[in-house]
């Protein structure tokens, strides 16, 4: 998972997989039903992750269309599930910075390359403490080590998100 044009496939993929190594259910609504965002995380008590991936831009800015894309996806959402459920908006972007035309959602998360590094060490961390320790079925280590990680649902927004500018 790095920001390079011309992977947005095996990144919205990789996603989907992480949020199942570490507990969550997922899919990809737009690939899978041409419909929706580009990656959905399930992450419990009905709240969901919804998230649009630019891995591939190499602008200093958010643009109009791409944050029109995550606004879509939010309502995707809306009308896809009912008012019991609520989703965090996430854009994965290089930049924090929304052009001028733009207007995010105020709840909108950004992933940016800081912290896009972040979650590929703490995930890699996580996976390789399970394996190397041959603890891959024990539960209550799985437990300590992703709270050791902050990849809970409750720690993922604050750990591995930014707000925007």
């Amino acid at each position: 998972m790095i920001f390079k044009p011309e992977t947005a496939d095996i990144f919205e993929e990789s996603l989907k997989k992480i949020a199942r190594y570490i507990g969550f259910d997922s899919q990809r609504p737009e690939a899978e039903f041409r419909k929706g965002p580009d990656v959905l995380w399930e992450v419990g008590n009905l709240k969901y992750f919804v998230i649009e991936c630019k891995n591939g831009a190499t602008t200093d800015s958010i643009c109009k269309r791409d944050c029109n894309q995550l606004n879509g996806s939010g309502q995707w959402f809306t009308n896809t599930y009912d008012q019991t459920c609520n989703f965090t908006p996430i854009l994965i972007h290089p930049s924090v910075k929304f052009e001028y035309a733009a207007s995010p959602k105020e709840k909108t998360r950004i992933i940016n390359e800081e912290k896009l590094n972040l979650l590929r060490q703490n995930i890699s961390d996580f996976i390789r403490s399970l394996c190397v320790e041959n603890n891959i079925k024990n539960d209550k280590f799985i437990r300590e080590k992703l709270i050791f990680h902050k990849l809970r649902s409750n720690d993922f927004c604050d750990n591995y998100t930014t707000s925007f500018s």
